[in-house]
């Protein structure tokens, strides 16, 4: 558990840094694996909480791992794909990205209104939200795994100060008076 709790241990990040040199076949893979087990614990956990039958929450399982998973594969891939299109990694990939799938997600519910309320909140919020972090990570120029080693460093990090110091010079200057 310490490599857990350990933030300055080496950190392998599960997706590449850098999105203009990763290969989006291999990070929608992971974007599918992460969003389909997320989409399963999380349907899991729901029927814990209201305690539904073993057979229905394993049913709920499938279905919303397979939803996440493939919602979630479309976002990266749009992502990704786009970035490398337009040669730039800014928060206009993640905003089409967005709403790529705010379309997609929208076509399910059927009605031309739900498609364009989908369309425009994800690509909205997707846009902010890449945004945010880049703004975060710009302003304070670090990353968060950085921000969580510099947190573990202590609050008051610098320089231990002499107290006695100050005193000890008028003490010397005395002396050589």
């Amino acid at each position: 558990m310490s490599f857990v709790l350990n933030p300055t241990a080496k950190q392998y990040p599960l997706f590449e840094k850098d999105i203009l040199e990763a290969s989006c076949i291999s990070e929608v893979t992971k974007a599918v694996a992460v969003a389909g087990a997320f989409g399963g614990v999380s349907s899991a956990a729901f029927g814990w909480w209201i305690a539904a039958p073993k057979d229905y929450v394993y049913r709920d399982m499938l279905k919303k791992s397979a939803i996440f998973a493939g919602f979630g594969g479309l976002y990266y891939g749009t992502y990704c794909n786009v970035a490398q299109t337009r040669g730039k990694n800014d928060f206009w990939n993640a905003a089409i990205s967005g709403a790529v799938t705010g379309t997609a997600l929208g076509l399910r519910s059927g009605t031309i209104k739900a498609i364009a309320a989908h369309t425009v909140f994800l690509g909205v919020l997707s846009g902010f939200g890449y945004g945010m972090v880049e703004q975060s990570e710009s302003k304070y120029g670090l990353t968060m795994g950085e921000k969580m080693a510099h947190r573990s460093e202590g609050y008051f990090v610098g320089e231990k100060r002499d107290p006695f110091a100050a005193r000890i010079k008028e003490l010397e200057a005395k002396e050589a008076a």
